[in-house]
């Protein structure tokens, strides 16, 4: 309220008065409250925010702890506009301060790729579907490059379904799929002042014809992007649902479009009837007054009515979200769906991370009643205990810096439900020492692998000595 106080003092500012910042950690990154505190004060200053008002909002729930930040752009006293220019140049040598400063992963801040290949990365990422710029490129990229005629491109292009052709000042390749790219985003020779010097002006070529019975294969459909594991009927499944949902959508619209048209009908009628009641009043004057208050009264009906519809179109795309396929994958596993965890956890390759970890030769077992009763789980398949702050992968738990005794005994009783009753350690000296006390004082039938199991045998025969000694 005080933030949203403060935009409207400022009338001359016509654009978002808000900026959003988003600080993220490399998985396996572990900062201390106060070090994050830290970093969101000298990130904001960094910008020119040090001084303005702004909410930050931390998120644990991920494989990678991050911090939404909304920051007014409206100076709290001046009530002037504060918009950083070149932020993400700013940000960079900041985050590269930072990484070395607490001893961070390090992280490459400047993108190297062109703007449609980081684009088309983000949304592979996001939807687990491969872009159609990656298989434009793995295709038929290589006999673009090489072709020495636009006739060889257009060739190239047609075997696969797509087509090239002029748009504004640059060239686009579109597939049948109606989706379109620009050529240079493929690569860098295919932009077209690269084409144009090496085959001559461009020539257009003629659009192939939509074959529904050539195989997927040579032509561009949204497919998941290989796994190590088979996906086919997780896949079937997921387009068999989408087109339901569709179908629940296009019923649930045409719905609301049928009762806003019988309603706008219904107001064209009565407004007829009303206007020919004015009109049969014989007072010019009244008369028109008359016909002013229907009028506003009709516009305010009509507005009414429109708004009704507008707000069930927004209800019935918030019931039937459109998900991309990593976002289905997740929702099956959330459910229970253990086949969906395992494609989820098969997205990415398992990278050993710097991080407080409990392992075991054998990887995790996620039953459905484990999956359903989860806080969370991500994208790449980790299942997230917030209130103990433990993320469980396919082979590791991965525990936080900050862990209470209570809760890492918790961890190691977990641990040894999943993995067995010998332990891997990864981390810190300090805590490996700490779990191989705390599995010793509890009496957990425990063993570890490498020195952590020398140190076990160690303290516990020291106990025992102790307890005799006692006797």
């Amino acid at each position: 309220t005080e933030v949203l106080a403060t935009q409207q003092q400022n009338t001359r500012a016509k654009g978002d008065k808000t900026y959003h910042l988003l600080i993220a950690f490399a998985p396996g990154d572990e900062v201390t409250d106060e070090q994050l505190k830290t970093i969101e004060a000298e990130l904001c200053a960094d910008l020119g925010f040090s001084e303005h008002q702004r909410i930050s909002a931390v998120h644990r729930d991920t494989d990678n702890h991050h911090v939404h930040v909304a920051i007014n752009k409206i100076h709290p006293t001046k009530l002037t506009l504060h918009e950083p220019y070149y932020d993400f140049t700013v940000l960079g040598h900041a985050c590269e301060r930072i990484e070395d400063a607490y001893g961070l992963q390090k992280v490459n801040h400047i993108s190297q790729q062109r703007e449609g290949q980081s684009r088309a990365q983000d949304m592979e990422a996001h939807s687990g579907q491969k872009s159609l710029i990656s298989w434009t490129r793995e295709h038929c990229g290589e006999k673009l490059e090489l072709a020495q005629s636009w006739d060889d491109v257009h060739q190239a292009l047609k075997e696969h379904g797509l087509h090239m052709q002029l748009r504004g000042n640059g060239l686009v390749i579109t597939a049948d799929s109606e989706v379109s790219i620009k050529a240079s985003s493929v690569s860098r020779m295919l932009s077209k002042p690269a084409l144009e010097k090496r085959l001559g002006e461009f020539v257009a070529g003629e659009a192939p014809p939509k074959n529904e019975e050539q195989s997927s294969k040579g032509r561009y459909r949204k497919q998941p992007i290989a796994l190590k594991v088979d996906t086919t009927e997780l896949y079937r499944r997921y387009q068999l649902q989408a087109l339901q949902s569709e179908k629940q959508v296009n019923q649930a619209l045409a719905q609301v479009m049928t009762t806003k048209g019988r309603k706008l009908k219904a107001l064209d009628l009565a407004n007829k009837l009303k206007r020919f009641a004015i009109s049969q009043e014989t007072n010019s004057i009244t008369r028109k007054m008359l016909y002013k208050l229907h009028f506003n009264s009709v516009k305010r009906q009509r507005k009414k009515i429109q708004q009704a519809a507008a707000n069930g179109k927004k209800q019935v795309y918030g019931q039937h979200r459109k998900l991309t396929w990593a976002d289905w994958l997740k929702q099956q596993a959330v459910q229970g769906d253990k086949e969906a965890l395992t494609a989820l956890q098969a997205r990415q390759p398992q990278r050993h991370q710097q991080s407080n970890r409990l392992s075991g030769q054998n990887s995790s077992t996620f039953d459905s009643a484990v999956l359903s009763k989860a806080d969370s789980i991500t994208k790449k398949g980790s299942v997230i205990d917030k209130r103990i702050g433990v993320r469980e992968t396919a082979n590791a738990l991965v525990l936080p810096a900050k862990i209470t005794t209570t809760t890492l005994i918790g961890a190691l009783e977990l641990a040894q439900e999943r993995y067995g009753n010998v332990i891997s350690l990864d981390g810190t000296d300090a805590f490996k020492q700490r779990v191989v006390n705390v599995a010793v004082n509890a009496r957990l039938t425990i063993q570890f692998t490498g020195d952590a199991e020398r140190d076990r045998l160690q303290l516990e025969e020291r106990y025992n000595g102790q307890s005799r000694e006692d006797g």
